[in-house]
């Protein structure tokens, strides 16, 4: 009879007998409710947060899924979107709807049937392109400080019209409510020799004349945007928000950041009203506002978030914020490369839910009805277009068709160490449930282990239900 062995780590010894002595404390740690509690979690505290993710829908517990794919990506050269964008929505005479980017000197107009570049318009020199307004049935166009602002007339095709309204210059208008009478509300950074940086008020769409101008600050800094919120203008400079009633009243803003001479004169375009909130979109964060109240509220600014540098794809090691928007409750910000998707709270910050789509350029993002999501990418250029659910969501129905092909689409979970941080465990295996039909793309378990060694055990996974990964003994599945 052949004597009996055992094999330890794959090398077998020679047994004459066994007996079990301890067991092995078996430890887990599982997340089966979903994240709906956001990104920002460096360290394990919660069981419905995580770090970050990447390309990943995690806003629909208890499900991760991918991104929704764009309705459509329309090349558009010469887009920047290192410059402000801003969007016109509208029908042509014969009902065509089309959306137009304001963006420096040029304008994109997109014929949303079929989502084609219809025409790109390059303005007169020094155009410059600002925040329209819809008023009176007629969608007013800022071009800047030295050409006249203009009423827009759509075509059915080709390139639309730009009518010079009188001899005024703006660089951005809103609409706002002065008690009974809407009020056309203009910007002007540096209009025939006047006093820059102004704001001024016009009862009527047919006039070409403001009434009496006030300052916003002094003239060391131009207006980036302005924005109604709660019936108050909010003017964004890159030395903060300014606000005023419609009465032209100056009122307080609490005020955290330093007058800088030297700041970019964008810093602070493409912020955002949304009920009573404001939104600043500034180089030191995102802010929001409510009254004479300011918060940073960007996913930077979640004390529990840490940034790292380990995870090379992580966001914030680069750039600055540059534009936000919204619609319901739902919020999307463009920071650098990275398109942000989140919640809106009951008190106006934002359950960030992490980076829905990662360029390898500068990026913007703008809301029109619909509601649709365009995302203005240097990359190309290109104009994306994503069409949102009706309360402003990503959240289409379980089992739809999502992700993008050749992009790589990453969860990263907080980092644990199973409440013993003192002792070192052996790793045996990672599992997870897959839904849904994998068609042309796999899914992939991997470890982070003591913040340094990147272990990936077993194959790609291409197969649905429960499916689990198992470490090797003796090879990298030793971590505290």
């Amino acid at each position: 009879m052949a004597e009996p062995t055992v094999s330890i780590d794959s090398v077998e010894y020679p047994c004459s007998g066994w007996e079990q002595i301890e067991q092995g404390r078996f430890l887990r740690q599982e997340w089966n409710a979903g994240f709906f509690g956001g990104m920002g979690e460096t360290i394990l505290a919660s069981r419905d947060r995580y770090y970050f993710a990447i390309g990943c829908d995690a806003s629909h517990p208890p499900y991760i899924r991918l991104r929704p794919a764009w309705d459509a990506s329309i090349s558009a050269a010469n887009l920047d979107a290192s410059l402000p964008c801003y969007g016109v929505y509208g029908n042509s005479p014969d009902g065509t709807t089309f959306m137009t980017v304001l963006n420096g000197q040029r304008s994109f107009k997109v014929k949303l049937s079929d989502n084609t570049l219809e025409n790109t318009l390059t303005h007169a020199a020094n155009t410059d392109l600002g925040r329209p307004a819809l008023f009176e049935g007629t969608w007013r166009i800022p071009l800047g400080d030295t050409n006249p602002q203009a009423d827009l007339t759509i075509a059915n095709a080709g390139a639309d019209t730009y009518a010079a309204v009188g001899t005024e210059r703006a660089a951005h208008f809103a609409v706002g409510q002065d008690e009974a009478t809407a009020n056309l509300v203009r910007v002007t950074n540096a209009s025939s020799g006047a006093t820059p940086y102004l704001l001024d008020l016009s009862p009527s769409g047919a006039s070409a004349s403001f009434g009496d101008n006030f300052e916003v600050g002094d003239s060391s800094l131009p207006v980036a945007d302005v924005v109604m919120s709660a019936g108050e203008i909010i003017a964004f400079k890159p030395d903060g928000p300014y606000r005023f009633d419609m009465k032209g009243q100056s009122l307080g803003v609490q005020d955290f950041v330093g007058r800088n001479p030297n700041a970019s004169v964008l810093d602070g375009a493409n912020s955002h009203g949304h009920g009573p909130y404001w939104y600043w979109v500034h180089s030191s964060t995102l802010w929001r506002g409510i009254g004479d109240n300011i918060l940073p509220i960007s996913p930077a600014d979640d004390p529990r978030y840490v940034q790292t540098v380990t995870i090379t794809t992580a966001p914030f090691i680069t750039g600055t914020w540059s534009s936000f928007t919204a619609w319901g409750r739902w919020a999307y910000a463009t920071h650098d490369t990275d398109l942000f998707v989140g919640f809106i709270r009951n008190d106006g910050t934002v359950l960030w839910h992490g980076i829905l789509y990662q360029s390898s350029a500068v990026i913007r993002c703008l809301i029109t009805a619909g509601p649709t999501l365009w995302v203005l990418d240097n990359s190309g250029p290109t104009i994306h277009r994503l069409d949102l659910q009706a309360d402003g969501s990503i959240r289409s129905a379980t089992g739809s068709a999502r992700g993008a092909i050749s992009e790589t689409m990453r969860i990263f979970l907080p980092e644990f160490d199973l409440d013993l941080p003192d002792r070192q465990k052996q790793l045996r295996r990672m599992w997870v449930y897959v839904e849904g039909t994998l068609t042309n793309c796999a899914v992939a378990l991997t470890a982070l282990l003591d913040t340094n060694v990147q272990i990936q055990p077993g194959a790609n996974i291409t197969t649905t239900g429960l499916v689990e990964r198992a470490w090797t003994p003796g090879s990298n599945d030793l971590a505290y």
